[in-house]
């Protein structure tokens, strides 16, 4: 599907990445070349058509670049050679995918946002951690989906992920890796201490715009995508909504969500146990 050919373009590049620094010159040099505009950050992002947001660096930096533009326009990612596995172009494909940008041969994707109800800001990308208010501590959370009960445990936290998170933190903490086809909230206690578990689970999942309610003895923080971090009281409300992030994608899912995969983490999982 061809869309609207590239015109602006708000770049983020991760500051201590030299290998990031390389790449964003190169793609300013060619985008320059083909008429586009290009603003750094902290610029101003105006939702307009054939403009976009640009990461260049791993994750954390396109995981920045969304919360800083609201979700105004689509997102993009150049990886620096870390995993990056959100990010939809590497070093090898980013001629070509520069092009296809300013020829408007791409589709604009959007994916299952975490809300975590009445905060005001971005809903997640990846993932919100709700975790006790005191650092250090652990707190006793009780889950409830659509007003049912599911568990109740003593953990440092709960992760509450999207599908493209499920590759992040949540698989960290036990949860699963869910195929982006699949509309599904996944949540996963962080460090649970076993014999509190009501139902011995590492992880559950939820449908689409279900709320999941979570009450704490204790007053709860949430950290949205490790970026914002917002104080709670005793009680969290959590759904996956349909009106999330957007991405320029240049290879349609699932293929490319598992090439990414595949490609990068098999990679480097392979050069570990080479050395």
């Amino acid at each position: 599907m061809r869309a609207h050919p590239i015109e602006r373009v708000h770049l983020y590049v991760r500051e201590d990445s030299p290998e990031a620094s390389r790449l964003a010159e190169r793609a300013v040099r060619f985008l320059s070349d083909h008429g586009v505009e290009i603003l750094r950050e902290p610029s101003p992002v105006e939702s307009r058509p054939g403009a976009i947001v640009m990461a260049i660096g791993g994750d954390g930096t396109l995981l920045k670049a969304y919360h800083d533009s609201g979700g105004a326009l689509p997102l993009i990612g150049v990886k620096d050679g870390t995993y990056g596995l959100l990010m939809e172009l590497d070093e090898g494909s980013l001629q070509k995918g520069l092009r296809r940008l300013v020829e408007g041969d791409y589709e604009v994707v959007t994916h299952p946002a975490v809300r975590l109800e009445g905060v005001p800001v971005s809903p997640a990308l990846n993932e919100v951690l709700l975790a006790c208010g005191i650092r250090g501590k652990a707190s006793k959370l009780s889950v409830y989906v659509g007003g049912a009960f599911v568990n109740s445990f003593i953990a440092d936290g709960l992760i509450f992920a999207t599908p493209l998170g499920s590759m992040a933190y949540s698989l960290s903490a036990g949860g699963p890796l869910v195929d982006p086809r699949v509309d599904a909230l996944v949540a996963a206690p962080l460090a649970a201490w076993p014999p509190s578990m009501i139902v011995p689970v590492t992880s559950f999942v939820a449908p689409m715009n279900i709320e999941v309610r979570v009450e704490s003895n204790r007053d709860l923080v949430g950290i949205i995508d490790g970026q914002v971090e917002v104080p709670l009281q005793r009680e969290a409300k959590i759904r996956l909504v349909g009106d999330g992030p957007r991405f320029a994608r240049m290879y349609p899912e699932p293929e490319g969500f598992y090439g990414r995969i595949v490609e990068r983490a098999g990679r480097w999982s392979a050069r570990k146990n080479v050395k």
